[in-house]
């Protein structure tokens, strides 16, 4: 099941972690881009104005209410050293 989540089930959870977050502006505090890794399996990262410590609960909870099971997910969030690298990487 891990590797079946295609670009709508992604781009779901994008919208419910936005819609978490209604204060921040959707066009300019975001930057999400759903990559495939060489073996064909969907991820997201992810670029946000909040701070990191913030983000982690109010993500994982979206990914729990979304009936994902807990063995089907990684939830990484830190800090971006380099926020200008970050988005270039993203825009690649």
């Amino acid at each position: 099941m891990r590797d079946s989540y295609d670009d709508t089930a992604h781009n779901y959870l994008i919208d419910k972690v936005k819609q978490a977050f209604p204060h921040q502006d959707t066009n300019k505090d975001w930057c999400f881009v759903i990559e495939k890794t060489k073996r064909g399996v969907n991820h997201v990262h992810g670029l946000s104005m909040l701070n990191h410590e913030e983000l982690f609960k109010d993500i994982h909870d979206v990914i729990k209410e979304s009936g994902i099971e807990e063995s089907e997910y990684d939830v990484l969030v830190g800090e971006v050293e380099n926020r200008h690298c970050a988005e270039k990487y993203l825009r690649k």
